[in-house]
């Protein structure tokens, strides 16, 4: 009886272009793709990733994709043909499947680092990424015991854009507080504009939930020194919201026990849910 050939075989010529780390690497998106587990990804496993980073594209469309690899004629890209794909586009060879490819790397990392969150999460975080966009994340953020948002529940939103991890995602607020560190603007939101400077392209997802907790224990009012010294405010920060954020810093900083009252009040209106039925 003939043996069943691998349905991930390589050859070794074209295996040899890559290192062992960068082939299981291919092999884990791969298998993201090939949602069947059959080998093979076809137009209706490849639509549906699509989807789920919010690229939307007619079967036709999809079909001319997979025409370009589909060097057999089989109709799917089979793993040999993803990596002979790989091996053109490093050798400055691209399509649009190839882009699409190196894009849905990104969007696998970040599918990876929620599943990891979910699994052991950031104490006093919860963490849902939007339905049909695994870039975009609402997060829920409970106020640590023994601050002033204690019984709070804070919403954030995250935007995770093509730099990441080497730029930090989008991050905005979106639960009114006072909080030397969260300038609200009149729509109710606050940007972090200074998560760029405390930002590494060796931080994660976890570890910006990490110091967000973290500000709400210990605020930092260092990093607002620069925005507000700035001889212009940030496009996102209005007169009236600087004249506020200035107004919370020095609070902060000269009137404590007055920051603790304002900023616990704040939270009980603004913040605490409403209790379950």
């Amino acid at each position: 009886m003939a043996a069943t050939k691998d349905m991930y075989y390589v050859p070794d010529s074209l295996r040899r272009e890559f290192s062992v780390h960068e082939m299981a690497e291919f092999l884990e998106q791969f298998k993201e793709f090939d949602t069947s587990g059959d080998g093979g990804v076809d137009a209706n496993e490849l639509s549906t990733l699509m989807e789920s980073m919010n690229i939307h594209m007619e079967k036709a469309e999809l079909l001319s994709l997979i025409a370009i690899v589909d060097e057999n004629g089989s109709g799917q890209i089979e793993f040999n043909e993803f990596v002979l794909m790989m091996s053109n586009l490093r050798r400055g060879k691209s399509n649009k499947l190839s882009k699409f490819v190196q894009m849905s790397k990104q969007a696998f990392q970040i599918r990876q680092e929620f599943h990891a969150l979910d699994d052991n999460p950031v104490k006093g975080c919860r963490v849902v990424p939007f339905k049909q966009d695994m870039r975009q994340w609402t997060v829920f953020l409970q106020g640590p015991a023994d601050t002033p948002y204690d019984g709070g529940v804070f919403r954030f939103h995250f935007q995770f854009g093509h730099d990441y991890p080497y730029e930090p995602p989008i991050v905005s607020l979106q639960t009114r507080i006072y909080h030397v560190n969260f300038i609200m603007l009149l729509d109710g939101t606050a940007p972090t504009e200074w998560l760029a400077s405390m930002w590494t392209p060796d931080w994660r997802s976890r570890t910006l939930l990490e110091r967000l907790v973290l500000l709400f224990r210990d605020p930092k009012p260092e990093l607002m020194i620069p925005i507000y010294n700035a001889r212009d405010a940030p496009p996102t920060v209005g007169t009236t919201a600087r004249s506020f954020g200035i107004d919370c810093f020095n609070q902060f900083v000269e009137h404590p026990d007055e920051f603790v009252r304002i900023a616990t009040e704040i939270t009980k209106q603004y913040a605490t849910p409403p209790p379950s039925v």
